[in-house]
């Protein structure tokens, strides 16, 4: 089993501990005890106020930064999974990021 620390600490990409990244959390959440509501409220935070743009993609790893996606405004579903990684980590929610490969059935 992996160790839960690992979805606690800051790393490059999922820069939790990055004061840009803390203030919009801690901006976010009404309630610290409230972990439920606190993790919801990040969610929502992250599909409807950073927009969805699959067509601007940079593929250079700077640009996967979590505090690169919140200053920029928009990504696609990696940077935004990031961003809401870093941003539930920061208010001390353990938080790992999956991924799955895609596959277009429409080819």
């Amino acid at each position: 089993m992996d160790n839960p620390d690992n979805y606690q600490n800051p790393t490059y990409l999922v820069d939790s501990d990055a004061e840009l990244i803390r203030k919009k959390a801690e901006n976010l959440v009404k309630d610290p005890n409230n972990k439920n509501k606190s993790a919801i409220n990040l969610f929502y935070f992250v599909r409807d106020r950073i927009k969805y743009n699959p067509y601007n993609i940079v593929l250079d790893i700077e640009s996967f930064k979590a505090t690169v996606t919140l200053q920029r405004g928009y990504g696609f579903c990696v940077s935004k999974a990031i961003l809401l990684a870093a941003l539930a980590r920061s208010i001390g929610l353990p938080t790992r990021v999956r991924f799955a490969d895609i596959i277009n059935h429409q080819l």
